[in-house]
């Protein structure tokens, strides 16, 4: 699979960030197969839900407006989001955060369960959100840090608040441990 190369025009473009690091609404980059990804808006915090012996930690949400420039760039992202139709361009929501295990022992998450999207949708990872915590093992007084993406919508859309709902904790052997936290509400 060959990279994509980024126009000549884009590169010249003083809120290129080739690094692929978005700081700034309005800087953008691309992706290796074809994929022009904008910050629109990043709001960074401490955003916390718990649950017995479980911790989680929302550090940073940005939203993105992504533009697939390839066939391969548009089908990698339905099959990352798990959606068969998508529309091109789109928006998605990038959330960053860590899960911190009390516990004396290892524990299981099954990640974020859902999201509420201002416009009354909502994704799951059935449609809509790649999450790649759920199903990770959490060590004994430990943490780990993740980062989801879910779609937000068509281009265009406006997300000026989101909902999430998180898993509680199992043991290896799929015990319950822990119940799913209240969920956590943002404002952006």
């Amino acid at each position: 699979m060959k990279n994509y190369t980024v126009p000549a025009t884009d590169k010249r473009n003083p809120h290129y960030q080739k690094s692929g690091l978005l700081q700034l609404p309005g800087e953008f980059s691309y992706d290796k197969v074809g994929t022009k990804l904008t910050l629109k808006t990043t709001q960074k915090g401490r955003y916390q839900v718990h649950s017995k012996g479980l911790r989680i930690t929302f550090t940073q949400v940005k939203v993105i407006s992504n533009q697939a420039k390839t066939d391969q760039a548009l089908a990698m992202a339905k099959q990352a989001l798990s959606m068969p139709e998508l529309p091109n361009p789109y928006q998605t929501i990038q959330l960053k955060f860590t899960v911190k295990n009390y516990r004396h022992r290892a524990v299981l998450t099954d990640g974020i369960k859902g999201i509420k999207l201002t416009s009354g949708a909502s994704v799951t990872t059935a449609s809509g959100l790649s999450d790649p915590s759920a199903g990770q093992l959490i060590p004994a007084n430990g943490q780990r840090t993740f980062s989801a993406m879910a779609f937000a919508g068509p281009k265009g859309t406006t997300t000026t608040a989101l909902t999430i709902q998180f898993s509680g904790s199992f043991t290896t052997a799929g015990q319950p441990l822990s119940p799913q936290p209240d969920s956590l509400e943002f404002r952006l």
